[in-house]
This record gives structure tokens, C-alpha cells and sequence, in this order.
């Protein structure tokens, strides 16, 4: 893919990806808190392979 390509198509991700951080604080037992920290991590690097296939 020529660089320019790769550039227009990555701003294209980024418009349509959410990148908001929220900070939130909840009463959740500790293996919920593993849960959730698991779980964000896998979504992070979906989006990040995503972007490597692009």
C-alpha cells in the first residue's frame, strides 16, 4: 500500500473509532475488576491489529 493510501485510510479509522478515555469508579469485587482489564486489553489490541491490516 502506497503511504499516502495508508495515511488517508488510517485518518478514515481514526474518525470512526472511538478513542475516548472515561473514568469511573464502581463497587466491583477484585475478579470483576480482572474481568473488565482483560477485556479492554483484547478490545485495544483488536483495534490495534485492525489498524496493522489496514
Amino acid at each position: 500500500m502506497i503511504d499516502n493510501e495508508h495515511k488517508k485510510v488510517l485518518k478514515q479509522y481514526y474518525k470512526r473509532s472511538d478513542r475516548h478515555i472515561l473514568v469511573v469508579e464502581a463497587d466491583m469485587s477484585y475478579s470483576d475488576v480482572l474481568k473488565v482489564v482483560a477485556l479492554s486489553d483484547k478490545i485495544r489490541k483488536a483495534g490495534n491489529e485492525l489498524v496493522s491490516l489496514m
